[in-house]
């Protein structure tokens, strides 16, 4: 029973030495190692049982064992004890710092093999601490001395007992007479008690100070100071202590001082520029409201020039020669209407009222409105003229349609006037861009033709408000000089790029890129179009009025009237207000075209109206179509929220009306 008592403490023991980070290995008189702890074994590389009988001198190393270990051994079995302090690199974990202990062993069995036990402490954590200790405290004191700013400490009762060198100079005392005099003393007369009260007041609750006062400089003057202080109770021995720097504000507070000198200089400055910003905004804003009306009041009178041209040129009971002058008519009116929109588009982006207004638009159909416009013009000009969509993709493009159509019919409508003979391309294709790690998809336009081209020269001047290129072709054909610069302004809007590449006498390529921004998930319409722009409501239209014409010029509602008429509808015309309500009383309509801009009660005015059924309930829902000259963003909003439903802008054409009536029936309430 005692020997197996004893066998379990001797397992134990064992146990718990193998258990210590603490290296211990026992050797014998020999120096061969009669036992090593797992700790010990590990550094070498080695296992306990692995070490055991083997020399230490081939462990360790003969030449660290013949310099060093070999006297320690002999030295602790002569003396009973010997110690070793340095550096030991180990295979496995490298270089590192240890003490060494080695002492005599007496165990019952080992006492005639003389044994000596060593143990070993990694201090190279210790040392580096200490020394990074070291370090620090040197550099806190060489740094405390050479700070720009100026530091003093204080000691429990208050009375400091360190000045730096900042401190020192800024005074210009020394050391010695800076603790004997102290630092208050040397506080202008005016800041003295507030400052003394408040240091006093720090010290005695040991919180933060931040003071700002006057102190007397080494040449005899006083400087703002900006002093803060705290009390130190972080453990060392400075514990207990206040301590307290300060900064020469002197130059900022002599500028403060001048700002306050000048406030009202400023404040009067101040109010100049915002009764400026003031009359510049407000004649911003009657330049926009002049712009409006200009063009509403030019408009109008094109409106039936225009519409009657178009109804005639449409005719197909008109004679030959008949037809060739209502072209020409509606012709010279479209290309008046374009003048005075260039004019008016210019002074709209000189006073920066010019916006977009983004909506679903389908490439293709944008094309065949293109080849619509344009194709008679070139033909009558013995021109061929092509469209290759090339666009693959059945997305809708979210874009400001009349600004893009606007861009293009620019392009398309200068090459056909500087091309005598050949052909115009209109290509358009999209294309894949890696910008920032992503493939973005990109709508490129390429309008070509074979016309007289251009050199460099002109080139360069191309995009210029006012500039034309001079060649035969300038004079014969009237221009403004508008149409490229406000076409430019509109592409960077759109965040493209448009760019020319043309050869004297053999024609000129210009590509138009932009981003295929696809329609806002929440703002997708059905995709789905109808093949034929003439669906069978129109072939089927009521022979009862179901539309209403709303305008205050006589000329407007007539042409209005003959273009639906045209398109094989009957309507009823009213000239404002008054008689919108009662006719409205009478009968019920599925769609109203409204005049926004009339005298008395306006279009909006009249929509608000509708929708509450002022006018009755059977025509709060028609479908209210503003027909006005102000096709701004805001005007649209402010539409939207009075309850149109949708926007033409004058004069009418039979395409737009056509267009609108389609985008009514796709909505399944024919009319």
């Amino acid at each position: 029973m005692g020997t197996g008592a004893s066998a379990t403490h001797d397992d134990l023991a064992l146990h718990v030495l193998h258990s210590l980070d603490q290296p211990i290995c026992i050797v014998d008189a020999d120096d061969c190692f009669v036992f090593a702890n797992k700790s010990y074994a590990d550094k070498y590389g080695m296992g306990p049982e692995s070490v055991r009988g083997v020399p230490i001198r081939d462990v360790i190393g003969e030449a660290f064992y013949d310099k060093r270990i070999k006297v320690l051994l002999d030295r602790a079995r002569e003396e009973g004890a010997s110690e070793h302090s340095g550096w030991i690199d180990y295979p496995e974990i490298g270089r590192r710092r240890v003490t060494m202990d080695f002492r005599r062993y007496t165990y019952p069995g080992l006492a005639d093999q003389n044994c000596l036990i060593v143990q070993c402490r990694d201090i190279t954590e210790r040392i580096e601490l200490d020394q990074r200790r070291k370090k620090s405290l040197e550099f806190q004191e060489k740094l405390m001395g050479s700070v720009p700013a100026m530091v003093w400490i204080a000691g429990s009762d208050g009375s400091p007992f360190f000045f730096n060198d900042s401190w020192l100079n800024f005074t210009g005392n020394t050391l010695v007479e800076q603790i004997r005099e102290g630092w208050v003393g040397q506080i202008h007369a005016d800041d003295q008690q507030m400052v003394r009260d408040r240091m006093s007041y720090a010290q005695e609750n040991r919180e933060a100070v931040h003071l700002e006062f006057r102190l007397r400089y080494l040449t005899g003057g006083y400087r703002w100071v900006r002093l803060d202080g705290k009390p130190l109770e972080d453990g060392s021995d400075f514990n207990g202590d206040f301590i307290a720097s300060a900064l020469d504000i002197h130059d900022i507070k002599t500028r403060e001082y001048k700002l306050v000198s000048d406030l009202h200089e400023s404040t009067r400055l101040k109010d100049q520029a915002l009764q400026q910003k003031s009359a510049a905004d407000r004649a911003n804003r009657e330049k926009s409201a002049y712009l409006s009306l200009a063009s509403h009041e030019i408009r109008t009178p094109m409106n039936p020039v225009i519409g009657f041209a178009d109804l005639l040129a449409s005719n197909p009971d008109l004679d030959g020669d008949s037809k060739e002058m209502a072209q020409m008519i509606l012709k010279a009116g479209k290309n008046l209407l374009t003048l005075i929109d260039e004019v008016l588009d210019f002074a709209k982006i000189e006073a920066g009222v010019l916006h977009l207004t983004p909506e679903p638009l389908d490439v293709h159909d944008l094309l065949l409105e293109v080849d619509s416009l344009y194709a008679f013009d070139a033909k009558s000009r013995g021109i061929d003229f092509k469209i290759s969509d090339k666009v693959e993709s059945k997305e809708e493009l979210f874009e400001d349609r009349l600004r893009l159509q606007q861009i293009l019919g620019t392009l398309v409508s200068n090459s056909i006037k500087f091309t005598h003979t050949g052909e115009v391309e209109v290509i358009a294709e999209t294309e894949s861009v890696r910008m920032n790690g992503n493939d973005l998809q990109m709508l490129k336009f390429v309008v070509q033709d074979t016309g007289v081209g251009m050199d460099a020269e002109e080139v360069e001047k191309l995009f210029k408000p006012f500039a034309r290129p001079e060649n035969e072709f300038t004079d014969k054909y009237a221009g403004a000089g508008l149409g490229l610069a406000i076409a430019q302004k509109l592409v960077e809007a759109m965040r493209g790029t448009i760019s020319v590449k043309s050869e004297l006498g053999k024609g000129t390529r210009v590509e138009l890129v932009i981003p295929f921004t696809q329609v806002p998930g929440d703002l997708r319409p059905a995709l789905a179009r109808r093949e034929s722009e003439e669906t069978e409501a129109e072939k089927q239209a009521a022979t009862q009025a179901n539309i209403l014409i709303v305008d205050d010029e006589e000329s407007s509602r007539q042409v209005n009237a003959s273009l639906m008429k045209f398109l094989g509808y009957a309507t009823d015309v009213v000239s404002g207000g008054a008689e919108l309500a009662e006719k409205l009383k009478e009968r019920t309509y599925s769609m109203i075209l409204m005049d926004i801009m009339m005298p008395g009660m306006d279009g909006l005015e009249a929509t608000r109206k509708i929708r509450n059924g002022d006018f009755g309930e059977g025509n709060r829902k028609a479908y209210i179509v503003a027909v006005t000259v102000c096709s701004e963003e805001e005007d649209r909003e402010r539409g939207l929220k009075a309850g149109i439903n949708a926007y033409l802008t004058k004069p009418l054409t039979i395409h737009a009306l056509r267009d609108t009536i389609s985008e009514y029936n796709a909505l399944g309430r024919g009319i």
